[in-house]
């Protein structure tokens, strides 16, 4: 905005100074470039505010195509000044009329829009006196003095007429919008820059008029009148963009009586009152009318406003108390609207209660009572039982089910618990109570009984219910049971301690091999407390480096010399001695720091691997067997390179066997993991083959260096032809797929001999466990 103001500034200073300073030769073709450039200048102007302005859009859309038509009009009037073309200006004179009646259009369109912000007695009574005014000053500036002019009749003197009416009308029109507009800030301002161009322009207009009348001809037109144009209109279009740059939103007025109720006198009123006067002060009739006028307007103005303000306080009593009323009957709709929304949401409450308390008890996907609610269900049996009843908890647990979630997906897991549970639910009685406590355990609470015999008879049964494969879709598949029994009050009275017994007893019979049921006795809870105390020990274990390495010579069969050696893990404790090894790996296993263990044993290994190398020139391999977990959830990979880098040992001494239960657990996991030890040299073995869940893909699948035949499979090859036959094959298959073979243990001579003709690389001395020391003084120093 202060960019634009900076440039009419300095156009209006190089116009008036070549209008009243310049005389030089090309003054007239500098006043029309300057004339052409400011219609220019006003037509872009006037397109900019209509393209930003928020409101009285067609006010100034008419503007920008009166102003266009201006602009058009003085290159009219340029050309025919240049040339004394007369059809050109009589085509420039009617474009200037035509740019006259769009201002008007403009201007009065505004008040259309206005009128209802207006008091219509008010704009009449202003209006008719203002005219009267306008047609007097008419008679006296012109119509008299010229009375020839107009007499004729003529072309050039009705243009002159209508010129003059069209300016007196464009003159009203802009103070009547100044009126409307003197109690709004902005607008206030706005309006006044645009009444200060129409009169500029206007008076010019009757000055050019005044001239011409006088001359009696329409001759070369003073360049102070085509300056005095531009100004005007250049005022006008600034007027607009000081609007639009100054009202940020859509303005819109919200008063409350009339805007021009109160106005003493109109501005054009006073200006056109004074102007009389100065006119005709030596005539006192008109004087004297003027006057009269003006005291009329006084006292009609009184007691218009009177009646109008009664007339709005009226409208605005009954506006309110029909608002009132409207309001009374919203807040009674909204109030029904509020009991019904609270009824309702009372009532959804009610069912999302019951659901939750149904979530809250059931378990989602068997439909059974869940924990909390069995916990609920055995304090109340508790409380009515007291010492007079008697009743069992049987803890039941799937075997193998997270093995069966690995295998085959969650899905079908969710599926064995589903027919589980059906078929539970057929042996058992409906008064028998059913939950399920977590994943894959269940709980069984049968009432009024007691007697042992028939609680094992009925355990008996559970299980065999079991034996037939579970079938879902093309998959058949077998899942034991584990059961543990707690008797009430046998065992005990209080719900904690019943919990306690039955998941000891269950406990137990994993422990025995799973797939039976046992009953809670004493025995068990010191076996549960033994291993509790045998897990606490093996937390301090490493610090107090209880772990030792024992090793199993491998022999070769090709020069029966000792060419690697299998290490095997011992633990002495100070207080229990030598812990057996099944013991210690099924504790370590269940409480997770077998991973730990692990990671000690590797480090400890290297340090004796390392003492091998540099005693010895014989490349000696060492080899160790890891667990599942230790394979699949320790960093069994980056353990090995971390102390291969520690010792400078290559991974060509080390070979890592594992058994094919790590493939169950993760088949896709199991083959990233073997390619990852292999990348670092490590030879791999197949530890237990011939026992378990032996398969000969495997063999395929798998980046294997060796496979390790279970004595179990060799035991009976001197006796036993079938034996004989599937070591055969072992070995053939092994052969085939260029695998090292190892047999596991000897009974004598003649399985040696057997071994070797079936082409068996190593043979292993399970029966043999010795330390370090003692193997090199048997084997390695000879």
């Amino acid at each position: 905005m202060k960019k634009i103001s900076y440039i009419i500034f300095g156009y209006v200073l190089i116009y008036s100074f070549i209008v009243f300073f310049y005389k030089g030769e090309l003054r007239r073709d500098t006043i029309e470039i300057l004339s052409i450039t400011g219609s220019l200048f006003i037509v872009w102007a006037s397109y900019l505010t209509y393209k930003k302005a928020t409101a009285r859009l067609i006010f100034w859309k008419i503007l920008f195509i009166g102003f266009c038509l201006n602009f058009v009009s003085n290159i009219l009037h340029i050309v025919s000044e240049k040339f004394d073309i007369l059809e050109i200006m009589n085509g420039r004179n009617i474009l200037f009329l035509l740019v006259y009646i769009f201002m008007l259009l403009a201007i009065y369109y505004f008040l259309y829009e206005t009128i209802g912000h207006l008091n219509i007695c008010q704009l009449l009574v202003d209006s008719i006196i203002m005219i009267g005014f306008s047609l007097s000053l008419i008679s006296k500036l012109f119509l008299k003095k010229f009375e020839y002019n107009f007499a004729c009749f003529n072309y050039e003197s009705n243009i002159i007429l209508i010129f003059m009416i069209l300016n007196f009308l464009i003159l009203i029109g802009a103070f009547t919008i100044y009126q409307i507009n003197i109690k709004t800030k902005i607008l206030k301002k706005a309006s006044l820059i645009r009444t200060l161009g129409f009169l500029i322009y206007t008076i010019s207009d009757l000055g050019y008029t005044y001239t011409i009348l006088k001359k009696q001809n329409i001759g070369e037109c003073n360049p102070l009148f085509e300056f005095l144009w531009q100004l005007g209109l250049i005022i006008v279009v600034f007027s607009g963009l000081y609007e639009v740059y100054n009202i940020k939103r859509n303005f819109r007025r919200r008063v409350s009586i009339p805007e021009n109720l109160g106005i003493r006198f109109p501005m054009g009123m006073i200006f056109l009152y004074v102007l009389i006067l100065s006119l005709n002060f030596r005539n006192i009739t008109i004087v004297f009318i003027a006057t009269l006028i003006i005291v009329l307007r006084i006292f009609l103005t009184k007691h218009v406003n009177i009646y109008v303000t009664n007339e709005y306080l009226y409208k605005s009593y009954k506006d309110i108390g029909y608002q009132l009323t409207k309001k009374m009957e919203e807040i009674s709709n909204l109030s029904l609207y509020l009991e019904k929304i609270v009824y309702e949401r009372n009532i959804e409450l009610s069912k999302k209660n019951i659901e939750l308390n149904r979530l809250a008890n059931i378990d989602c996907l068997t439909n059974l009572p869940n924990r909390r609610n069995c916990l609920n269900f055995l304090d109340n049996l508790i409380s009515t039982k007291k010492s007079d009843g008697e009743f069992i908890l049987i803890f039941i647990d799937l075997d193998r089910f997270k093995s069966i979630n690995d295998w085959y997906g969650h899905d079908i897991g969710d599926k064995v618990l589903l027919e589980f549970v059906k078929r539970l639910k057929n042996y058992l009685s409906p008064i028998d109570f059913l939950a399920r406590l977590s994943g894959d355990e269940f709980i069984v609470i049968i009432d009024n009984i007691g007697q042992e015999k028939i609680i094992k008879e009925m355990a008996c049964q559970i299980i065999k219910l079991f034996q037939n494969p579970f079938v879902i879709g093309e998959n058949k598949i077998i899942c034991t049971l584990s059961i543990g029994i707690s008797m009430y009050p046998k065992n005990s009275q209080d719900r904690l301690e019943l919990m306690k017994y039955g998941d000891i007893a269950l406990n137990s019979a994993k422990e025995d091999g799973k797939n039976r049921a046992k009953i809670y006795n004493k025995e068990m809870e010191k076996q549960s407390l033994k291993n509790l105390e045998l897990e606490n020990k093996i937390y301090r274990a490493i610090e107090k480096n209880e772990f030792k390495i024992y090793y199993r010579p491998q022999m070769s069969l090709e020069n029966m010399r000792i060419s690697s050696i299998h290490a095997v893990i011992r633990w002495k404790n100070d207080e229990l001695g030598f812990i057996s090894s099944e013991v210690f790996n099924r504790i370590a296993e269940e409480s997770g720091i077998i991973i730990e263990v692990g990671e000690y044993i590797i480090d400890k290994l290297g340090k004796e691997i390392k003492y091998l190398k540099e005693k010895y020139k014989e490349k000696i391999t060492v080899g160790i067997s890891v667990s599942p977990k230790q394979f699949h959830a320790g960093d069994i990979v980056g353990t090995l390179k971390k102390t291969m880098k520690k010792y400078d040992i290559e991974g060509e001494r080390i070979e890592i066997g594992i058994t094919e239960s790590c493939s169950i657990k993760n088949e896709e996991k199991t083959l990233e993991r073997l390619k990852e030890l292999k990348h670092i040299g490590i030879t791999v073995i197949l530890d237990k083959f011939g026992i378990g869940y032996s398969s000969f893909n495997n063999l395929k699948v798998y980046p294997l260096d060796s496979i390790k035949i279970s004595k179990k499979l060799i035991n009976n090859i001197e006796s036993n032809q079938e034996d004989y036959n599937i070591l055969k094959t072992v070995v053939e298959i092994g052969k085939t797929l260029n695998l090292d073979i190892i047999a596991e243990g000897l009974n004598d001579l003649n399985e040696v001999k057997i071994l070797k003709n079936l082409g068996c690389g190593k043979i292993e001395f399970i029966q043999e466990l010795i330390p370090l020391k003692t193997l090199e003084e048997k084997y390695l120093e000879i």
